[in-house]
């Protein structure tokens, strides 16, 4: 669906740059918005001006953004460098219609499939070629209103991206599957910003300058989607809405590392899985290589260099030194040499050191019994590397982490392919933790000898998740929650024509029961009340705390008679339990089915009338 352009300018104004979008403005490009409008390009001297892609720029730009493809234009010669990735992980994927029930790849032979050739199509051909699809095997369609080509049944496919399709399809009421390449082991970086050799060789400086403040603009974004997304709306007159935006962003969150601190960091191994599918594919020479494309290995480089320029300084004030120092201070000074030198080995055992206190990793063996595990990764779970080593990993999970996630987990290790994600563990002393996790299965000779896995903690970050959307006393969703949750389902029933219903628990007289019990009963008894509501309610329904008297449940593909049943068996229950010292509470159902086109307002004001 994407396309970009590599045309470079000749120098021009140092401080007056370009920036080649590949899209129209959206949240895909938040990072470059965010750099502009706080100030961050402007703090290192450079004049930014953000170029959608209906714009002709004709030869302006000084930077763009491209996909992996990029990779395969360097290969051919044309001279581009890669600064930084933005999305880590590529967002492209394959739709289709739900009603024809193409959900697997070797479906897609004999099929039509729009997509852009040499252009957003390096995990599509890497999927093709996963599953022997010639080019023979399909139709190919230029890139044209592809929503539009496959609900009109004029394509059986299309490239788009995971952040956004879906979302447009089901506003519409249309219903789709996704083929995404990433399920398949297919593991590509996504985004791409960009410059040209010559350009980079003139105005160096400026050029780590732009990429340092896009990282700095990026990491604010990720943080502040909802600045960003006004900005998108009011200042780049987005032809996104505010929703549509907000979906994107929310979508986009688990492309990017977590790990912001390494945001923007161009993975070698990855682009070389890019270069070995260019040249099967012989998109690319057999001997074309990718030296100098990524920006990081010339800043290695560069670094290298000066290390060398100064011990070459060191050594030759040495020497001279030594010609001019009697014997004894000759011999001194060796010492010392010998003291420096020792010193960088030291320097280095130490970091290596370093490394492995701090960087949460481990191997398992084809069975996933642990047989290395990091000094970092046992400190964190609170086990020694005796009490791991030999066991199963999977005794590590926390009860609470999800049948669903252990069963994609699972499959991927079955068919050796990658997984990433968030895991759910259990310390030894019974603490919650959260890691992302990356598994990649070691295989040699056809062979599966194992699996090795990096992960980064991320608990705070989910606490922090469920903090906002939890309620502290009950263990329910909040009021903000449930308020979301009310809209989409209001939304869905009205594109689906289903019944949707909601039911409110009202409970009077805790006012009472504060002033006789106190405040810890009175949580004792919301805990109770809310517990008996989550076991009563179907996995559908939604339970939260919708005011400091009243549980709210929602209710979708719900009609008002069986609404009336859950209230009744819900009242029942509560009639069973034995409340001793809150004789004086008295529980009462209200519930109501969504009208035709009626707002959640109204449906509220009509079941909370009933208490009158």
């Amino acid at each position: 669906m994407l396309s970009h352009s590599y045309a470079f300018s000749s120098v021009g104004e140092v401080h007056d740059v370009n920036v080649q979008l590949k899209w129209h403005h959206q949240f895909q490009f938040a990072g470059f918005y965010a750099a502009k409008e706080l100030g961050y390009y402007r703090d290192a001297n450079l004049n930014v001006t953000i170029n959608a892609r209906d714009q002709v720029l004709s030869g302006n730009a000084q930077f763009g953004v491209a996909d992996t493809t990029l990779v395969m234009h360097r290969l051919k010669g044309l001279p581009v460098v890669a600064l930084l990735a933005s999305y880590k992980y590529s967002p492209l994927i394959l739709v289709t219609r739900k009603s024809d029930n193409i959900i697997n790849p070797i479906q897609l032979k004999n099929k039509r499939i729009m997509y852009q050739r040499n252009s957003d199509d390096s995990a599509i051909l890497a999927l093709f070629d996963k599953f022997n699809i010639k080019a023979t095997d399909i139709t190919h369609v230029d890139m044209l209103n592809p929503v539009q080509a496959l609900e009109n049944n004029q394509i059986d496919a299309y490239s788009g991206y995971i952040t956004n399709q879906p979302f447009l399809h089901s506003e519409q009421g249309f219903k789709t599957n996704i083929i995404n390449p990433a399920n398949y082991g297919i593991d590509f970086i996504g985004d791409l910003t960009y410059t040209s050799e010559a350009y980079l060789a003139t105005n160096y400086q400026q050029v780590i300058d732009f990429r340092r403040a896009t990282i700095k603009g990026w990491q604010y974004a990720l943080k502040n989607p909802e600045q960003v997304i006004d900005w998108i709306i009011h200042i780049y007159h987005s032809n996104k809405d505010k929703a549509q935006l907000l979906q994107e962003a929310t979508a986009s969150l688990s492309l990017f590392d977590p790990d912001l601190t390494k945001f923007g960091e161009i993975d070698p191994e990855r682009l070389n899985h890019a270069v070995q599918l260019y040249k099967k594919l012989n998109k690319a020479s057999k001997n074309s290589k990718l030296d100098g494309f990524n920006i990081n290995s010339r800043l290695a480089d560069k670094l290298a260099y000066w290390q060398v320029i100064l011990l070459v300084l060191i050594v030759v004030l040495a020497v001279i030194t030594m010609m001019f120092f009697i014997r004894k201070q000759v011999a001194v000074l060796a010492h010392q040499v010998y003291g420096l030198f020792s010193k960088s080995v030291l320097v280095e055992a130490t970091h290596q050191y370093l490394i492995e206190q701090n960087i949460l990793s481990y191997r398992t063996d084809k069975d996933d019994c642990f047989v290395f595990v990091s000094p970092a990764f046992c400190s964190k779970l609170g086990y020694s590397r005796e009490e791991l080593i030999g066991k199963a990993r999977r005794m590590l999970y926390h009860p609470k982490f999800t049948s669903v996630n252990l069963v994609k987990i699972t499959k991927s290790l079955e068919q050796w392919l990658p997984w990433s994600g968030e895991v759910m563990y259990q310390s030894k002393e019974g603490d919650c933790y959260w890691h992302r996790s990356q598994f990649d299965p070691i295989v040699k000779n056809d062979y599966l000898l194992g699996y090795s896995a990096i992960e980064y903690d991320i608990s705070e970050k989910k606490h922090l998740e469920q903090s906002s959307i939890i309620d502290a006393i009950t263990g329910l969703f909040n009021r903000f929650r449930i308020e979301q949750l009310i809209h989409y389902e209001r939304i869905r029933s009205i594109r689906t024509h289903y019944p949707f219903s909601i039911l409110i628990l009202e409970l009077n007289g805790l006012g009472i029961l504060v002033e006789k019990e106190g405040q810890q009963v009175l949580d004792d008894f919301l805990l109770a009340m809310a517990n008996i509501v989550n076991n009563e309610i179907r996995i559908s329904d939604t339970a939260g705390r919708w005011s400091h008297d009243q549980i709210l449940v929602v209710c979708p593909e719900t009609s008002l008679e069986g609404v009336d049943i859950l209230a009744n068996k819900i009242l029942k229950t509560i009639g069973k339990y034995k409340f001793d010292s809150c004789f004086f509470v008295k529980p009462k159902l209200l519930t109501g089915e969504l009208q035709s086109k009626e707002e959640v307002a109204q449906l509220l004001k009509r079941i909370i009338s009933q208490m009158a």
